[in-house]
């Protein structure tokens, strides 16, 4: 069952899938990101057997020992990109996306706010207004547009 999906479910599915473990850890490997991880884990684990069975057969050998050590750098720099793109797409989710449109959207009509009041105090002339003031509401409505669009397709 895809992520998204658990927004259809009743409280008492959810709870059944919580109180069943083998559910539960059905839905948790069937996300895409697990199911990338797992790939690149048992890829990663296949490498390291293979590091361990040539160590035994040839023994210390200097050139061995530079590609392990190349090898723990390389799984190392894995294991961060992993995180980074944890993050990255914790970040990109459909929620954080709607709030910082929000954010932005909301600091943009301060912004048009601000220049209302510029005019109105006669800090302003009518065609810098008018030029300033449209093309941040341009910016405002396009934000709010992509809000209200990712708040219906969630």
């Amino acid at each position: 069952m895809p992520i998204s999906q658990v927004d259809t479910l009743t409280d008492a599915q959810v709870e059944e899938m919580l109180a069943d473990e083998e559910k539960l850890n059905s839905f948790v490997n069937s996300l895409p990101y697990i199911q990338d991880y797992m790939l690149r884990k048992g890829e990663a684990d296949r490498l390291q057997g293979e590091v361990d069975d040539l160590t035994k057969r040839c023994g210390a050998n200097p050139e061995l020992e530079a590609r392990r050590t190349e090898l723990d750098k390389k799984r190392t720099e894995f294991q961060e990109k992993s995180e980074q793109k944890r993050r990255k797409e914790c970040e990109l989710t459909q929620a954080a996306l709607y709030e910082k449109l929000d954010a932005a959207a909301k600091a943009i009509d301060v912004e048009c706010d601000e220049i209302v009041s510029q005019f109105l105090d006669g800090e302003m002339e009518a065609k810098d207004f008018a030029k300033a003031y449209k093309e941040k509401r341009v910016v405002y409505h396009s934000r709010s547009a992509k809000k209200e669009s990712i708040a219906h397709s969630m």
